[in-house]
Order: structure tokens, then sequence, then C-alpha cells
């Protein structure tokens, strides 16, 4: 009788595989989403607000709430408010991220994008024909 074991890889570090907004785009709304998708089956526990971070152009870090796909492997930062048009964001995924296997990033992972500039609503004064 044979016996199974599980042995996990922990020769292979674990990568970010594709984010949204993409790095450099100018077309993201206000109300986006921003995502990472990994390779690996990650640990949740190691993706919270401290290790995936927003700072938008003034450099201040944006607050939002993080959170962890696990059946799509994709962690997720969801503003508390609208992200301002026209304006530049960093995001940063902290090298100290693990995957199951208990093997982080090992160095940060950054990328920017802009929000679209509108459009705008157009507000027009109230006119009394009478």
């Amino acid at each position: 009788v044979g016996s199974e074991m599980c042995i996990r890889d922990r020769t292979n570090t674990p990568r970010v595989s594709r984010v949204w907004p993409t790095h450099g785009s100018s077309d993201a709304g206000s109300y986006t989403q921003i995502t990472a998708a990994f390779r690996d089956n990650m640990n949740a526990g190691t993706i919270h607000a401290g290790n995936f971070t927003l700072i938008d152009g003034y450099g201040s870090q944006v607050v939002g709430v993080v959170s962890y796909d696990d059946e799509n492997q994709v962690a997720k930062f969801s503003p508390n408010n609208p992200l301002q048009n026209g304006l530049q964001y960093v995001a940063r995924l902290s090298g100290n991220i693990e995957n199951e296997a208990g093997l982080s990033l090992g160095s940060d992972y950054t990328w920017n994008f802009q929000i679209e500039n509108g459009p705008f609503p157009i507000y027009l004064p109230s006119i009394n024909m009478q």
C-alpha cells in the first residue's frame, strides 16, 4: 500500500500575474476597485491594509478595505471614497505577502495609474422664467 504525501513547493516565490488598473493606465474610473492577481494560492492572513496600500498624488494614504478572494487568487483594495478624477495613484503590495508555502514576494510590488479626467457633471443655475 503506497502512502500519499503532500509536498509544498518551497522553491518558487509567489508572483503577481496581473493588476487592475493596469500599470500606466489613465482611464480608471473613480469607483475603481484595485486588484492584484497571483499565480499561487496566497496566505490570506498576510494580505491586509498594512500590506496592500494605495497612495494618492498628494502622498496621502487612501483609506479602504482589503480582502482576498482565495478561489481566484486575487487581492482587492476597495477605497472608502471615490478616487479623485485626474489624479495619479500608486498601489503597493508589500514584499512580506506570502503564499501558502510561506514564501514571500521578497520585495514590494508597485504600479501606478491615473483616474480618468471626466466627464464632469455640469450644474446649471435654476432660472425662473415667469
